[in-house]
């Protein structure tokens, strides 16, 4: 048996009730585009031909579960994230074989916060539902084995990320804009690597009132072991803000370090230990430090 489903224009927010057993966000935006059910193969067969979700946004059903945005990104109150678009095209997902194959998935005006608290706790960790302490363990399931997942294509255009670490000695903050990433032929869940994913990351970086630096890279990735091999160039991106994570190992006070760098890098893990290889000419623009 076969059946087609097409969406003009849905308001997700109906499904909030169900993903609410799952995440402590309200799910908000506009949803269409078209899918086949199959149900003549073993289990359920899903196609879809194209689905996208317009002026999507995560709502925090508390304020401090978002945290404040206000100097790093563009956010509504009490939003954890919004985009204007997400779609997925060309998508095949089979439920008995645990196979999901996706041809492209593309993500164009997203605004997101990323925060760890004096705690520790990312974000995420306020995300999810929290269990009650009387309740009883939940049942485990068989799971049947891992997921295969096969991206053709991942593609970000016009992101903003804000970021603000508050677990170290003095926080850490800074703003990612203008982020665009071209990413193929990726398996996120596979035990290793067949080969290497071809990518192009660019972005914008700042952190205080100073005019963000640019970051441009590109190159390969693996995942499973994590392996890049890629040209990076870098102009005035601010090194001084991320400081505070290798603070205890310096003697110097670094109050400002506009730092660039072109040419190339390559890390890998191996059994032995992570190998990081870099070469080319860095320069700093901008110094200032107290002893």
């Amino acid at each position: 048996a076969r059946a087609s489903v097409s969406l003009d224009g849905l308001d997700v927010a109906g499904l909030n009730p169900y993903l609410a057993q799952a995440l402590r966000l309200r799910l908000a935006g506009r949803l269409s585009g078209s899918t086949e059910v199959d149900w003549s193969e073993p289990g359920l067969a899903v196609k879809v031909a194209k689905l996208e979700l317009r002026q999507g946004a995560l709502a925090c059903l508390a304020a401090q579960a978002c945290g404040d945005a206000a100097r790093l990104v563009k956010l509504p109150a009490r939003t954890a994230a919004t985009f204007d678009l997400l779609q997925v095209a060309d998508a095949q997902v089979n439920l008995a074989r645990r196979q999901a194959d996706v041809g492209q998935l593309k993500l164009d005006g997203a605004r997101a916060l990323i925060t760890r608290d004096e705690q520790g706790r990312w974000m995420v960790e306020r995300w999810l539902p929290q269990p009650h302490a009387d309740a009883a363990p939940a049942a485990r399931t068989d799971s049947g084995g891992r997921w295969d997942v096969h991206l053709g294509e991942i593609a970000v255009r016009q992101a903003d990320l804000g970021y603000r670490d508050e677990a170290t000695a003095s926080p850490v903050a800074f703003a990612v804009s203008d982020l665009s990433l071209d990413l193929k032929d990726v398996s996120p869940l596979a035990d290793r690597t067949a080969r290497a994913s071809p990518f192009q990351l660019s972005a914008r970086i700042g952190a205080g009132r100073a005019d963000p630096g640019r970051l441009v890279t590109g190159g390969t990735l693996a995942l499973q072991p994590l392996a890049v091999n890629a040209k990076l160039s870098a102009t005035r991106v601010p090194l001084h803000a991320v400081v505070p994570y290798v603070a205890s190992a310096l003697n110097i006070d670094i109050r400002r370090a506009d730092t660039g760098f072109k040419g190339d890098v390559a890390f890998r893990q191996t059994a032995a230990g992570n190998d990081l290889r870099v070469s080319g000419d860095a320069m700093v623009d901008d110094f200032r430090s107290r002893t």
